[in-house]
């Protein structure tokens, strides 16, 4: 028994496994969380028996199978066959952009493929060097055909080096690898239909042809014969050209598959961008909105600032106006000699009392005295009297001022230090708090400078306006993918619709043939109830009315050689009885018993006529049900079809 043992993967599954092993010698049960790598096992499992790309179940979109298995160079899958004598191996990797296989007559061993490093061999020859000469291999198998009848052993027109490579052998093997391939994919298959498929494929029965149906098939027979003669040469090469031709080819309508798919993914995305592009309009109207919001706020908050600013400025100026006008005043006073001002109104008392003698010498001077002497006298005695009483006074005054002089200078004296202190004291505190103010005043201007000069050139709300710019930004893309998105989806629309057309018209074809042949079907039985009509109709004059009143038993007789159809129903025949006994006509008795043929009777005919009219109306019905067959399958096309789009 051959099975597939065991897959190795070097550097594979978009470079998630550097080195990874997965034996399947058994009844093997995949389980785990989304991501681990069951599709991707699964999928590489059945590319090694149907080698076929386009059946995997990658979706579009996703990356292709050679993009997503074999990212680099020395990118390996190893598939090893366990069989009867031994085991081979299985080694598919990327050559010339796709994937290609080579076989090797020995198990998986790890040091193969493998450096002393633990990095995997980049070029073939090192890993043949690693096979020594013990190793048989193949060439490269590039055609993935010629790779399915080299596993499923369809020997014909392959060497025989590779024929020991063979899990089955059959020439019929094409739907083995479609069964396998619709039960990898979960496609609805009956048990029944697999075993059948399988069996069928196994049948080593070849196909009999009848030559005689294809002879017109067989015209230059010869002319033909050679040229496949030459096809087939081992020494043409223009069969390598023609392989590279649909090589190439193959490759380049995939690249031409790619890209409509790609186009159309890039045109859903700009679709679907597109429908979203008033959604985020409106939000970008809203998201200005609040910048114009924080615009204005940001606006007042200048305006009080500004209006804060002009009042500490005002202040600084009525402080900076003080300042001048002490220092204004400090000038003034000393330019008019306060000090001398002030020693002189200590000087007030003994002007006043000056200005009252003078004023009493004047009486004196302007009385009624007649007498010069008297005059002088009493003016001399009034100036000695003043004399002596401004002596006293003055002494008095004298020791007056001297006590008061005494105590004004210890009072002056305490006071003027007292002052001293309190105005050295006060001033320098008023200063320094002046002073303090000042360079608070100029510190604040300076603040309120680089502030002024940091709001001019501060982007305010930097980072909003940043996350705004890579949210339009983002909004920008998703517009982008939604345009491509849409215009994706009415590719698929499109695509729908012409799946559903053909659909449509495969099913009203498809209704329209077995109403064509329930119809054609109605008509034959029409003509036969129209020939029953006519042989009853004709039964009056023809041989099967005088036979019924002239000759008893006829039926069992004559009836049973006579013509129906020519003979018995015909009319204008005159029938007639006659008395020759060795006639094996018209009345004759002979023995006919070998002959078991039975004769309608009206009432058959009659019978046979219902039952064709019966057939006739369960046709009809039968074209009634398909045609609403047709309109459910339609509908259920209808239905699918509008799901899809939604």
């Amino acid at each position: 028994m051959k099975y597939l043992n065991k897959i190795v993967f070097i550097n594979s599954a978009d470079k998630s496994l550097p080195y990874a092993e997965i034996n399947l010698d058994g009844n093997v049960h995949f389980i785990g969380t989304q991501g681990v790598g069951k599709s991707t096992l699964l999928r590489t499992i059945l590319f090694f028996y149907n080698a076929d790309k386009q059946k995997l179940g990658i979706k579009s979109g996703q990356k292709s199978y050679d993009e997503y298995y074999f990212p680099f160079q020395n990118s390996y899958i190893i598939y090893e066959v366990q069989t009867e004598t031994g085991a081979f191996c299985v080694l598919t990797f990327k050559s010339q952009g796709r994937v290609a296989f080579r076989f090797f007559d020995s198990a998986y061993n790890k040091a193969h493929f493998i450096d002393s490093e633990g990095k995997a061999f980049e070029i073939w020859d090192k890993i043949r060097d690693s096979f020594g000469k013990n190793i048989n291999y193949t060439r490269i198998i590039s055609s993935y055909e010629e790779y399915r009848n080299i596993i499923y052993g369809n020997n014909k027109e392959l060497p025989k080096d590779f024929r020991k490579y063979a899990i089955i052998e059959s020439k019929q093997y094409q739907n083995i690898p479609r069964t396998i391939s619709n039960v990898f994919l979960n496609t609805k298959l009956d048990a029944e239909f697999v075993k059948e498929t399988i069996i069928k494929s196994l049948n080593e029965d070849e196909i009999k042809i009848d030559m005689t149906t294809y002879s017109q098939h067989l015209r230059d027979f010869e002319a033909h014969l050679n040229d496949i003669k030459k096809w087939t040469d081992k020494n043409n090469t223009l069969e390598k050209q023609v392989d590279k031709v649909s090589e190439f080819y193959a490759s380049l309508k995939f690249l031409e598959r790619e890209k409509e798919e790609s186009a159309g993914r890039l045109g859903w995305a700009i679709n679907n961008v597109k429908a979203q592009q008033p959604k985020f309009q409106e939000l970008l109207t809203v998201e200005n909105l609040k910048k114009n919001q924080k615009q204005a706020k940001l606006d007042e908050l200048d305006s009080d600032f500004e209006k804060k600013k002009g009042n500490i400025q005002k202040q600084i100026g009525e402080f900076s106006s003080k300042l001048k006008e002490i220092s204004t005043k400090r000038r003034e006073y000393e330019l008019v000699k306060i000090n001398d001002i002030i020693e002189r109104v200590t000087k007030k008392n003994s002007l006043e009392l000056e200005q009252k003698n003078h004023t009493v010498e004047k009486g004196i001077l302007t009385s009624k005295f007649t007498e010069i002497q008297q005059r002088f006298e009493a003016l001399l005695k009034q100036l000695e009297n003043q004399l002596k009483e401004f002596e006293n006074n003055k002494q008095a005054e004298k020791n007056v001022a001297n006590a008061n002089f005494t105590n004004f200078k210890d009072e002056i004296t305490n006071q003027y230090k007292t002052i001293f202190e309190n105005i050295e004291t006060q001033h320098r505190t008023e200063l320094e708090m002046a002073q303090s103010l000042v360079k608070e005043k100029e510190n604040a201007i300076t603040s309120q400078t680089i502030r002024q000069a940091e709001t001019k050139n501060k982007r305010f709300y930097e980072k909003e306006i940043e996350g705004c710019k890579n949210e339009i930004s983002d909004l920008k893309t998703k517009i982008v993918n939604a345009e491509n998105a849409i215009n994706q989806a009415k590719k698929e629309q499109k695509n729908l619709e012409k799946e559903w057309q053909l659909d449509e018209k495969r099913i009203t074809e498809e209704n329209r043939r077995e109403v064509e042949k329930q119809t054609e079907k109605q008509a034959k039985l029409k003509s036969q109830i129209a020939d029953i009509d006519q042989k009853i109709e004709n039964s009056k004059d023809s041989l099967y009315s005088w036979l019924n009143e002239q000759v008893p038993d006829w039926e069992n007789t004559i009836g049973k050689v006579i013509d129906v159809d020519n003979v018995l129903f015909k009319s204008g025949l005159n029938p007639q009885k006659v008395s020759d006994n060795n006639s094996d006509f018209y009345g004759i008795s002979i023995d006919l018993q070998e002959i078991s043929r039975e004769v309608k009777t009206v009432a058959d005919y009659e019978n046979e006529k219902a039952d064709l009219q019966n057939q006739i109306t369960e046709i009809q019905k039968l074209i009634s049900v398909l045609n609403a067959q047709r309109e459910k399958e339609l509908e259920n096309l209808r239905v699918k079809f509008h799901k899809k789009l939604k």
